[in-house]
């Protein structure tokens, strides 16, 4: 049986503690509400250590920066790994662009390296 996604506060929250940072920026943006009642997104977390590496976004941006930091994040459309093709470019919801490539069986969102993939 496939069961549906849950809201991605509930993800965010019990996938793992390297998810703090996120969990904290979306406190502080009030974006929470908008992510968990948005349907067809894709969400790509950062996950602690990449905020830090970013200079703690979540701590030193002010709420506006902050929340266009988060929707540069956040992809109009679901998005699974078995789906995309390298060299696509996609809108986020900031409207700025983000490529997605492929080096070797890694993905990248831009120069970010994805993790862990298909997260629901």
């Amino acid at each position: 049986m496939l069961e549906p996604p849950v809201a991605c506060s509930k993800t965010i929250r019990t996938l793992s503690s390297s998810l703090t940072a996120l969990d904290n920026a979306l406190n502080r943006s009030d974006l929470w509400t908008a992510l968990d009642t948005s349907k067809n997104v894709t969400c790509l977390a950062p996950n602690s250590a990449a905020f830090a590496a970013a200079g703690n976004p979540d701590a030193s941006l002010g709420k506006a920066d902050l929340q266009k930091a988060l929707l540069f994040h956040t992809l109009p459309m679901p998005l699974y790994s078995n789906y995309i093709r390298n060299g696509t470019i996609i809108k986020a919801l900031s409207n700025d662009s983000v490529l997605i490539t492929f080096r070797g069986s890694d993905i990248y969102f831009n120069d970010a390296k994805v993790i862990a993939q298909n997260v629901l």
